[in-house]
């Protein structure tokens, strides 16, 4: 045992890599206040290698510690003695000895509990509680992002306009899953209350457990299937009043992906898809233009568009007798390159016809020559925006004459365009697009 003559409570404990333990708790028998952090350090045996304590005049709480990359120690809770409001989490930093090397307070002039750090994938770390300074009801769940240095990059709350308590957190499966309890009717009635979210805090689900009585989510782990364990306790269940609650949940199954790039020009467009489902021992069913027909079994397949359009794309996933499918509509767009505007036009008067000349247009997408398809001639005597036109089906001959135009009118607007595509596909343009890729010229009868 370890103590003083007042109360001192253990409240975590890990193996450390020497293979003696670490523990965190409380002290009211030594420090500096009325509870301060305890950390106790010992041998395989459990004999003391040294202790230390850290806080100041009011109440200080411990209740997570973990070894970080360094073979330091990150302490997780909340302080009164310091900080914002009535209580902040309190993120402490010590080296190998136990000695402090930083500190962080993180909250607003309400209250904030912390019950749980970890240490994430890019060294920082991630806090889990409730506040009540921030969201959206009586306390809400609160995750706290920082670097490695303590420094916050995020907080997010999660919650209903009720009271909602988070206890532990993870970081698995690209983001961070929180465990806690919600009283979702208002009524101290509470629910298991577990939250996903993404690696930058952002709710992806939630669900709840619990069955009339109240349901409370204590801890969570992933286990070697991919799947989650859940401790706490319940007296929904059980043999009476409250009892020791497991819950084993699947792994997560859920169809995603993205593709690069989503759009492009014609003639081919080649486009990376890549497989962001979620779950264990997938098979992969791609459809690039939804049509019925699996173009790809592979994870991450390239697939190459040769037509002009617009393509929703599907992926379906199966697992044992587990299947999901997504459907992205209008998720890839092929389109013609836009080709560049005509150059020297030339207008000239023979008798009284407008002659119009211009150069013609090559375009080079991705070293592949493309040529234009069409030039249209829009022509009006006050505005082109309601105009009429020619179409000249032939690009070899970058001529066109109005004949007789000099004997109607005594001034006429000229417009010159380039098209890339089919004859239908023009006209639909014409009708939708009043000018681009234009030359413009007008003649004044003398």
């Amino acid at each position: 045992t370890f103590g003083g003559t007042e109360n001192d409570f253990g409240r975590s404990v890990i193996q450390t890599s020497d293979g003696g333990y670490l523990i965190g708790g409380i002290t009211g028998s030594f420090g500096a206040g009325s509870n301060d952090i305890w950390l106790i350090k010992t041998d395989e045996f459990g004999i003391e290698d040294w202790n230390q304590t850290y806080g100041y005049s009011g109440e200080d709480n411990c209740y997570s510690v973990h070894q970080t990359v360094d073979d330091g120690y990150i302490i997780g809770g909340y302080t009164n003695s310091i900080g914002a409001g009535n209580n902040d989490f309190w993120l402490i930093k010590t080296d190998s000895s136990g000695n402090e090397t930083w500190s962080n307070t993180y909250g607003g002039v309400g209250g904030e509990y912390s019950y749980c750090v970890q240490q994430t994938s890019d060294n920082g770390y991630i806090m889990s509680g409730y506040t009540d300074s921030y969201g959206a009801g009586n306390y809400d769940f609160w995750l706290v992002k920082t670097d490695i240095s303590g420094n916050e990059e995020w907080n997010q709350t999660y919650g209903g306009t009720s009271s909602d308590k988070a206890r532990w957190v993870i970081e698995a499966n690209n983001g961070f899953f929180v465990i806690g309890y919600t009283d979702p009717s208002a009524t101290y009635v509470y629910d298991l209350f577990l939250v996903k979210a993404d690696a930058s805090g952002n709710e992806e689900w939630t669900k709840t457990i619990g069955d009339g009585g109240s349901d409370y989510g204590y801890c969570i782990d992933q286990t070697t299937d991919q799947g989650f364990f859940i401790s706490g306790y319940t007296n929904s269940f059980g043999a009476g009043g409250y009892d020791f609650w497991q819950i084993k949940l699947d792994s997560e199954f859920e169809v995603d992906f993205s593709a690069s790039p989503t759009y492009g020009y014609y003639p081919g467009l080649e486009v990376q898809f890549t497989d962001e489902s979620l779950g264990n021992d997938l098979c992969w069913f791609w459809d690039f233009q939804n049509d019925g027909t699996y173009d790809s079994f592979e994870q991450n397949p390239q697939f190459t568009y040769t037509e002009v359009g617009t393509y929703d794309v599907k992926l379906k996933i199966t697992s044992n007798t587990k299947v999901d499918s997504l459907i992205k509509n209008d998720y890839i767009e092929v389109v013609y390159v836009p080709p560049a505007p005509p150059t020297n036009v030339q207008l000239t008067m023979s008798g009284d016809d407008a002659v119009i000349t211009w150069s013609e247009v090559d375009t080079t997408m991705a070293g592949t020559p493309i040529t234009v398809d069409y030039y249209v001639i829009r022509y009006s005597e006050d505005s082109l925006e309601e105009s009429l036109f020619y179409y000249l089906w032939s690009t070899v001959d970058t001529t066109f004459t109005h004949e007789r135009v000099g004997m109607f009118s005594e001034q006429m607007l000229y417009l010159v365009e380039s098209f890339i595509g089919t004859r239908e596909e023009l006209e639909t343009y014409i009708e939708m697009n009043p000018v681009i890729n234009e030359q413009r010229k007008v003649f004044h009868k003398h």
